[in-house]
């Protein structure tokens, strides 16, 4: 049998000899594991010092300056940079110098250190560092270190990094800018014009020198519409908004240095967020520049002009209503003179007589002429003359024409031809009355410069929808008119004619006959040759009417059998003249010379019209028919007569009351269709006319 003690031992051995294996296996895998971290632990230390050497490489070639100092101001560590700016040399230790007192710097660099060491917190300053004639602009920067190194001496001492930049070129360039500036900002303030600068609310942000010395104030942060007011004919609707607004007039609302409120001329600019002035539709002005000029001194010449023109309009107003009254004077018994002549039954006078009545006849007519041609002109520079549009026979009328214009001609010398196209109607609708003057006009015109030869009027016509146009082309072989006074024969007070040449009138003759056929829609023009003849065209656009029209018309022009006309006249002629063209019309006549006058026979006698002048003695026509309307009731039509022709005269005598306004001296024609137009308006005035079968005793009343 095997020792008991043999065993136990051996089975102690093998215990040990596998515990002994074990505690090898172990001991490899552990070293194993240790020589992995260990070689973990060298790459890592080895990347450390690679990155550290990166980042040293990299701080030792910065640009800055950058040095590790300690609360000693011992430094440890400088780059080559820092090295170059303090003039240190490289090969020498980092202990070897202190940032006590660096060269080349002044007293900014050493106080920022201290700072920087005594809060132990971060700190910037500027200095400069100055090296001949150079000198450098810097900003120093200091951050303490987070971890806390001990000095040989087991001391504590904190760690500060100092990095200094160079600004030399940013300091240049704002020091330019900065010139560029005041530079820009003194052409701002003293530029001949206000500046303003406004915000998205339109309070002003900034204004120039030049304004506020203008205006004797400033004006920053006050509202743009608080001291300034727009112009009342300026349209200002879109200025300070989305769009460029130029030439808008304002006025300065406060009390200016000059004393006087100025005035300017303002544009606006809308902008942008940033500053551009391209704005899209989608854009929203978030400020604007406004230019202000000012018109100060335009605006008082503008004032001082308006009152002159003023002045002067006055002058000529009232020098206008001289001629127009002296014409008036003139032409009352001019008128009287060639409607008596025309009355005088020449058939009954001798040869001798005749010869004297001729003379008498064709003076009164160019009397009545010249001052016919002052009143026309007058009342077309006051625009008083209208046309007056109704139906009437053209070819008739023509035909009528042309006999009157043949009387005037000597046909042993000049050949006279009316030649009217068949495309000319019948019957038309426009002014007769102004057609027939711009006619007698032009063919008189050739007549008085055709001593011998021909003068040819053609009329022919063109149609369209609701309008034709009559073209009037008179020809002639006259003296003719150079080439270089055609452009002025239609002036005011201008003949066309040579100085060697001679002829009667005022020149008014075609300024009157062009401006007649331009207020009737048509066009005048002349060709002309000196000693070959002149030719003269114009052109007038008339409707189309019929007999019917015409037919109407007639029949009641030729309607007034027994009316019975009141004449309120004070001038002794035109009473007989009044007295004979209503009696050859068939009329019925009461005659009186005043208001007064009229009033006590309108109380006993009733009458189906009156004709009332206006200016009389005792009581004038204006005070009478206010009277008869407003007193008396009366509703008779009543014809207003006046040689004032103005429009405030017509005016007046239709708000007082006048139904209608005839100027004098009126043609008998233009009186008798004047009078029938009234009574064909007035319902009771026909009342009246049948209501009265007796014929009224005739002459003067009153």
């Amino acid at each position: 049998m095997p020792d008991p003690l043999v065993e136990a031992l051996q089975n102690k051995l093998k215990r040990e000899i596998q515990a002994r294996e074990e505690a090898e296996r172990i001991m490899e895998v552990k070293s194993r594991e240790l020589f992995e971290l260990n070689l973990n632990l060298e790459k890592r230390i080895q990347k450390g010092i690679d990155e550290n050497n990166q980042f040293a490489f990299a701080l030792s070639h910065c640009d800055n300056a950058i040095a590790i100092f300690d609360s000693q101001q011992m430094i440890s560590w400088r780059n080559q940079a820092f090295n170059e700016l303090f003039d240190y040399p490289s090969h020498l230790l980092p202990i070897s110098k202190t940032l006590t007192n660096p060269p080349h710097v002044g007293t900014e660099f050493p106080e920022g250190i201290q700072l920087a060491i005594r809060t132990e917190e971060y700190h910037s300053f500027e200095f400069a560092i100055q090296k001949g004639d150079s000198s450098q602009s810097l900003v120093a920067s200091i951050t303490p270190a987070e971890n806390i190194h001990h000095d040989e001496k087991n001391r504590a001492a904190k760690k500060f990094v100092l990095v200094i930049s160079d600004t030399t070129s940013l300091r240049q360039a704002e020091q330019k800018i900065a010139q560029q500036d005041r530079h820009y900002r003194g052409i701002f303030d003293r530029m001949g014009l206000g500046l303003l600068m406004l915000d998205a609310d339109h309070k002003i942000l900034d204004a120039n020198e030049n304004l506020c010395d203008e205006l004797g104030q400033q004006v920053l942060t006050k509202s743009f519409w608080d001291i300034f007011e727009l112009g009342k004919d300026s349209a200002g609707d879109k200025f300070l908004s989305q769009e460029i607004c130029n030439d808008v007039e304002f006025r300065f609302l406060g009390q200016a240095r000059s004393g006087l409120p100025p005035w300017f001329l303002g544009s606006s600019i809308p902008l942008r967020e940033d500053s551009a002035v391209d704005l899209t539709k989608a854009d929203k002005a978030t400020a604007h520049v406004v230019t202000l000029i000012n018109i100060s001194d335009r605006k008082s010449y503008e004032l001082r002009l308006k009152e002159a023109r003023e002045k002067a309009e006055a002058s000529n107003q009232a020098k206008r209503r001289f001629v127009a009254n002296i014409s008036h004077e003139i032409k009352t018994p001019v008128n009287s003179l060639a409607g008596l002549i025309e009355l005088i039954d020449a058939s009954q006078l001798g040869t001798k007589e005749q010869s004297y009545f001729s003379a008498i006849q064709s003076s009164a007519k160019t009397l009545f002429s010249l001052t016919s041609d002052i009143l026309d002109f007058y009342r077309i520079e006051e625009n008083q003359l209208e046309p007056k549009l109704s139906a009437f026979d053209l070819r008739t009328e023509l035909n009528h024409q042309a006999h009157s214009f043949t009387a005037q001609v000597d046909i042993s010398k000049v050949r006279l031809k009316f030649h009217i196209d068949d495309s000319v109607p019948q019957f038309v609708k426009g002014d007769q009355g102004k057609y027939l003057q711009i006619l007698a006009n032009i063919v008189g015109n050739a007549i008085k410069f055709t001593p011998t030869g021909f003068i040819d009027v053609d009329l022919s016509s063109t149609s369209g929808e609701d309008q034709l146009e009559l073209v009037t082309r008179v020809t002639d072989s006259g003296v003719g008119i150079p080439a270089s006074l055609i452009a002025k024969v239609f002036d005011e007070f201008e003949r066309g004619l040579s100085e060697h040449l001679t002829a009667e009138g005022t020149g008014l003759g075609l300024a009157i006959t062009k401006k007649l056929v331009e207020l009737l829609g048509g066009a005048i023009t002349m060709k002309s040759e000196p000693g070959t003849g002149t030719s003269v065209e114009f052109k007038i656009p008339f409707q189309p009417a019929t007999q019917n029209e015409i037919s109407v018309e007639d029949a009641a022009v030729n309607n007034l059998d027994n009316v019975r006309v009141l004449v309120a006249e004070d001038d002794s002629f035109n009473q007989l003249l009044f007295q004979n063209v209503l009696e050859n019309a068939n009329c019925k006549v009461f005659i009186v010379r005043n208001g007064n006058e009229a009033i006590r026979v309108l109380q006993s006698e009733p009458v189906d019209i009156i004709l009332m002048d206006v200016r009389m003695p005792e009581l004038d026509g204006i005070e009478t028919t206010r009277h008869l309307r407003k007193t008396l009731q009366n509703r008779t039509p009543i014809i207003g007569l006046s040689a004032n022709t103005e429009d405030e005269d017509r005016q007046l005598c239709l708000q007082a009351g006048m139904n209608s306004f005839l100027p004098k001296p009126c043609h008998p024609e233009s009186l008798v269709a004047e009078i029938v137009r009234m009574l064909n308006k007035s319902e009771g005035a026909r009342v009246n006319r049948q209501k009265t079968g007796r014929a009224p005793s005739q002459g003067r009343l009153g």
